[in-house]
């Protein structure tokens, strides 16, 4: 325990030296804490700021595919009323989500790479190409897209053929 270190160390060096003052004792750890902290506050807004970009962007996927779905009721019921099943009404609209996903990956994975080199200069032992960076990004990226996809793809395999053809 570095505290009670702390206390050892000061009645030894008082029974040493009665006059040498002992202060602003820490451990290295603590000292290292102490000269990142300038730098730790700006990387947690950041991370905040990138948290609800990704939240802002699952929100945006699924108001586009719910829009799409719904100006597509009819499409989906006629598939439905000739026989498609749930499965096959859900890849349809986890296709749509899929196909939005890998552009809007492409394009962010394109200006990554070539503002890599800022990214580099402003991170500690991140390339401008960190493949581990570019991958959970990804990753984040595609399960924030599934999870906007599923609630209008479940809502397009639950709709009632015969309501949606008696509308049209």
């Amino acid at each position: 325990d570095a505290q009670a270190l702390t206390t050892q160390l000061r009645s030894v060096l008082q029974s040493i030296d009665p006059g040498l003052a002992a202060f602003n004792i820490a451990t290295l750890d603590a000292r290292i804490d102490d000269s990142l902290g300038i730098r730790r506050a700006p990387l947690v807004l950041v991370g905040t700021f990138a948290a609800i970009a990704l939240l802002l962007a699952a929100i945006g996927l699924y108001a586009v595919l719910a829009f799409v779905v719904g100006r597509r009721i009819g499409e989906i019921g006629l598939r439905i009323a000739i026989g498609a099943q749930q499965s096959d009404v859900m890849r349809l609209v986890f296709a749509q989500g899929a196909r939005l996903l890998v552009v809007g990956l492409g394009l962010g994975l394109a200006i990554a790479v070539i503002s890599g080199r800022i990214i580099a200069a402003q991170l500690f032992g991140v390339s401008a190409l960190d493949p581990l960076t570019f991958g959970v990004v990804t990753l984040a990226l595609s399960c924030a897209a599934l999870f906007a996809c599923f609630a209008p793809a479940w809502r397009a395999s639950r709709v009632d053929p015969m309501v949606c053809l008696r509308s049209d």
